[in-house]
């Protein structure tokens, strides 16, 4: 049975970088209130549904790490800079072609599903006019969400 091995997210949430192993047979995730327990349980629904309008319901600006954002803001704000979410999820069966490959943040061959959530490239220059403001806002409404598997292929529910 094919199971998470590893989640890695990045910028997702309370998590700037998180890291965490996988068990094949039982995990139980304890911790104190606002540790991140539901966020890890809803990065894994996010990156297995597939679905763009699932994060754009839940909303970029609910899960992009709030001080990632900050800093953005506070230092030089250029399209290149925008932070980025990263959510990855290693899978033990490493068989299917499809999940194989080495589009993860590791660059190693892995099977796996790679959520990510960016500045869209083909708005730069409507995301720099909003940068050049400098109003203190910032363009949550220009990324746009990206489901691949670590074999570079797009993937959906």
């Amino acid at each position: 049975m094919q199971y998470i091995k590893q989640l890695k997210l990045l910028n997702y949430k309370r998590f700037k970088e998180f890291e965490v192993e996988f068990d094949s047979k039982i995990n139980t995730i304890i911790g104190d209130n606002e540790a991140g327990k539901s966020t890890i349980l809803q990065a894994i629904e996010l990156l297995s549904s597939g679905s763009r309008h699932k994060v754009e319901a839940t909303g970029i600006e609910s899960i992009l790490n709030k001080d990632s954002v900050t800093e953005f803001l506070a230092g030089e704000k250029t399209f290149e800079k925008l932070p980025e979410i990263h959510v990855e999820a290693y899978l033990s069966d490493e068989t299917n072609p499809d999940l194989f490959g080495n589009h993860n943040s590791k660059n190693t061959n892995a099977s796996g599903l790679h959520m990510v959530c960016l500045p869209n490239e083909e708005l730069i220059n409507e995301i720099n006019q909003v940068l050049a403001l400098d109003n203190g806002n910032f363009p949550f409404e220009f990324y746009i969400v990206k489901f691949i598997t670590f074999n570079g292929e797009a993937y959906s529910g």
